[in-house]
């Protein structure tokens, strides 16, 4: 009987222990993603204190083209934890397609022990920390959230008119133009009907997926 409840109370404990480890993954893979929240506009920053150190990159460093580089190097220079916005907005399925506010700059948030000496040496892309005068240059987290904003502008301004012409910039319709047939203001979409040899094809694009023809 000893022998049994002895087998029995390591097997609870080999459970929990896997229970445990578990949750920790869980708990890492949430806040990796909420490291990454720039991708999502409607996520703010609800304390407007907290410091935001502005990055300068190299010149020919296009936030849009290289930001998996520059996130490598983020991480490299900060740690995984760190937490940084890119004035970017990427399409999730097609790598390198996306919407771009300003360039030269990305952000890093001053937390878990990040400060100026955290930047210790330049990297390919990663130049050095923005000063005004002998002082790092600080922003807000009421900077960031403007910034979110302007980019949700920037994508609203993209939303076609039902009826209006369209010229598509990716995938199987690229350069050709299309009708708008009706509009998702909500997801920011819209469905085109494109004319391919003999026959009439819609697809459903993202706004950043076409032009407007003006």
């Amino acid at each position: 009987m000893r022998n049994l409840k002895y087998k029995k109370s390591k097997k609870l404990r080999n459970r929990k222990i896997k229970k445990e480890k578990k949750i920790k993954r869980i708990k890492k893979a949430v806040e990796k993603e909420t490291q990454k929240e720039f991708l999502r506009l409607n996520y703010c920053f609800k304390n407007n204190d907290e410091k935001w150190m502005a990055i300068l990159l190299n010149e020919n460093s296009p936030v849009l083209e290289f930001h998996q580089i520059i996130e490598k190097e983020l991480e490299e220079l900060f740690g995984d934890s760190v937490t940084y916005f890119m004035p970017i907005y990427l399409d999730e399925k097609i790598p390198g397609l996306g919407i771009q506010l300003f360039d030269g700059y990305v952000f890093v948030k001053c937390d878990k022990g990040i400060t100026e000496s955290s930047f210790s040496r330049k990297t390919d892309h990663l130049d050095r920390i923005l000063h005004e005068g002998s002082n790092p240059y600080f922003i807000t987290n009421k900077n960031i959230n403007k910034f979110k904003a302007q980019l949700k502008r920037e994508l609203e301004k993209r939303i076609p008119a039902k009826g209006s012409r369209v010229i598509s910039n990716t995938g199987t319709f690229k350069n050709q133009e299309g009708k708008v047939i009706s509009v998702s203001k909500r997801k920011k979409t819209a469905v085109i009907e494109f004319q391919k040899r003999t026959r009439i094809v819609t697809a459903k694009l993202s706004v950043i997926n076409f032009e407007k023809i003006r």
